[in-house]
């Protein structure tokens, strides 16, 4: 469903199922939080090289975004 609506790859939509599978988000709340520092991460992203390089990207590699926004969970979650 992320493949076909968002227009993520394969490699991105398998990475976020493998995360939320080890992160075991047993209520609907862990995963919209994980998932909105996700889009925070896609969004900083897209700032710092729509700054960089003067153009506005039309895609991201997502991989560093997924890994960033997961790094931003665990650290926010508190256990």
């Amino acid at each position: 469903m992320l493949f076909h609506i968002l227009g993520m790859g394969m490699g991105d939509t398998k990475l976020i199922f493998i995360i939320c599978l080890l992160l075991r988000l047993n209520q609907i709340y862990t995963l919209v939080i994980l998932f909105a520092l996700i889009l925070f991460s896609c969004a900083v992203q897209i700032l710092i090289s729509w700054g960089v390089s003067k153009v506005f990207p039309a895609s991201i590699a997502m991989a560093p975004a997924i890994f960033l926004g997961t790094g931003l969970y665990l650290a926010t979650k508190g256990a």
